[in-house]
């Protein structure tokens, strides 16, 4: 039985290399890949090597790091789950406003996640023609202006009206998107969440925190091969979230 930890493990570090070619070391997050091949690795020799020949203290040691192991598989089958559920609530309904969520800005143009943000924005304000388009987001490291106002370029370029368009250029993070942004708009106004796939589910249950009752999600594509690592890194946005009672 503990020949099948070797699996896990393996597609674990196959991946982290995958990841490391396929966007380089910067990437975020793509260091969880081989910590969860160390914590597959560690419970497999415990489970191999430890029998109660070796003492009770081993014992001991081995069925808290099981019990541990565990509890994190459950803890990660839960939060995806969750995660999943929203990546496919996309929905037509008319709304007032729609907002888009900021993301990585390189000097002075938009990322590939924003980009895939941005283009689902044009396809939905082309079919929703009444609802104003918030976009949000600060000037982060690396970046040479606010994403809030990047992104209101790019879409005044794919044809939307600049006047359509609300901006808010001081949030770090989506916690502060959707707090400034209820400072700005009426909170029982309906609103369309845009962002990509992976990141719906929390962004509307921080939005409905700050008061948002009426919210639904509008999900972007997400890298093809990148998507399994933003999926797992939602599961520490979603601890800090709720270490920090934002959700």
């Amino acid at each position: 039985m503990d020949k099948v930890l070797l699996l896990p493990m393996a597609i674990s570090l196959i991946y982290y290399f995958i990841c490391l070619i396929y966007a380089g070391p910067e990437s975020s997050f793509i260091f969880m890949w081989p910590l969860i091949a160390a914590f597959c690795l560690i419970e497999f020799l415990l489970l191999r090597l430890v029998s109660p020949e070796r003492g009770q203290i081993w014992l001991l040691i081995r069925d808290f790091y099981t019990a541990f192991f565990i509890a994190g598989l459950i803890l990660t089958f839960v939060f995806e789950v969750v995660v999943i559920s929203g990546m496919f609530k996309k929905s037509n309904e008319d709304v007032d406003y729609c907002i888009v969520l900021g993301c990585a800005v390189k000097g002075d143009r938009p990322s590939g996640s924003l980009i895939k943000r941005l283009d689902a924005c044009v396809e939905y304000a082309d079919e929703h023609k009444d609802c104003k388009i918030i976009v949000t987001g600060g000037k982060g490291d690396g970046e040479n202006r606010a994403e809030a106002l990047v992104m209101r370029d790019y879409l005044i370029d794919k044809g939307i009206e600049q006047d359509r368009i609300i901006i808010e250029d001081k949030a770090r993070d989506t916690y502060q998107s959707f707090k400034l942004i209820a400072q700005m708009i009426d909170k029982d106004s309906k609103i369309a969440i845009l962002s990509s796939n992976f990141h719906i589910s929390r962004s509307i249950a921080l939005a409905k925190k700050q008061g948002f009752s009426s919210c639904i999600g509008v999900p972007a594509k997400s890298d093809k091969i990148l998507i399994y690592n933003y999926m797992m890194r939602e599961i520490i946005g979603y601890l800090k979230e709720i270490s920090c009672h934002n959700i």
